[in-house]
């Protein structure tokens, strides 16, 4: 039965009722809040410079008590790995989390909060329009007596300022913009292969072309080789350590030999890794 005294996080009544009850993040992003929020406030500290608080001297953290890896936060909220890394980039954005080399501290000033979910299209800024919309429908029911019915309709549209409509784009449009987002995404996966070293950037190559032959066609679409390559990068940048990242060499190895483009099988093979060699460990420890 859950129960304070088995410990419990302290939070300013404030923040929920200004930040958690008004929605100002996604499931995702309160996800990881929470967490960052069970690691750091959520955690006391019997060393000095504490507060009393009934009677006991205790001390909140104010970053998480150790650092978090990609992993950890992906076990603990149930959230799948490559959403991880992109819902983090996107309160760190919104400036409401920071992180220094795995540890994560909330920030607590709401005001400073940058709104990002505005929407855009074709780089324009988007506005909501709401229209009032009045259709008549008359009853088709044969049975009943012929009649209109007034109905009043609120229809939200989302429109942006210049944007032409569909039959007014000519073909030369459509190719310029179909090159435009070509290249963008071409972009984004040469960013992403930077940061990868050397050899490991090769063993993802060979990863993208066991997903090719995987395909029935022989051939993959940009997009899937961007999410291909951003899901291994999501595991890659959670390595925080040299250890962890001789792991994820051993275990991309072991998964390009097998011909598994799985990145959900990379994890699996990498939590084996750490697990034989924690095993090991023990076993040294009581010899």
């Amino acid at each position: 039965m859950p129960h304070v005294r088995n410990g419990h996080t302290w939070i300013a009544n404030e923040l929920i009722e200004q930040v958690f009850a008004k929605g100002k993040f996604s499931k995702r992003e309160s996800q990881i809040i929470w967490i960052i929020l069970r690691e750091s406030w959520g955690w006391l500290d019997k060393r000095p410079k504490t507060v009393k608080r009934y009677g006991k001297e205790i001390r909140k953290y104010s970053i998480t008590h150790q650092p978090i890896s990609y992993t950890q936060f992906s076990e603990k909220t149930g959230i799948a790995m490559p959403h991880i890394g992109e819902t983090i980039r996107s309160l760190k954005a919104k400036k409401a989390i920071r992180e220094h080399h795995g540890y994560y501290k909330f920030n607590k000033n709401y005001d400073s909060y940058q709104n990002s979910n505005q929407s855009y299209q074709n780089g324009n800024q988007g506005k909501q329009v709401t229209e009032i919309v009045t259709k008549s429908y008359r009853n088709s029911n044969p049975r009943l007596p012929k009649r209109e019915l007034k109905v009043t309709e609120i229809v939200t549209s989302t429109a942006s300022k210049g944007k032409p409509k569909k039959n007014q784009r000519n073909p030369k449009e459509s190719k310029e913009r179909l090159n435009k987002e070509r290249n963008m995404i071409l972009s984004q996966i040469n960013n992403l292969l930077s940061q990868f070293p050397s050899d490991i950037k090769e063993m993802v190559d060979e990863y993208v072309e066991n997903a090719k032959l995987e395909n029935k066609t022989e051939r993959i679409s940009l997009q899937k080789r961007r999410r291909l390559i951003n899901e291994l990068y999501s595991v890659w940048s959670s390595c925080n350590d040299p250890v962890l990242q001789e792991d994820f060499r051993k275990a991309l190895r072991v998964t390009n030999n097998k011909q598994v483009p799985n990145v959900n099988y990379v994890t699996k093979v990498m939590r084996g890794i750490v697990n034989k060699r924690a095993l090991r460990i023990k076993g040294n420890g009581h010899t």
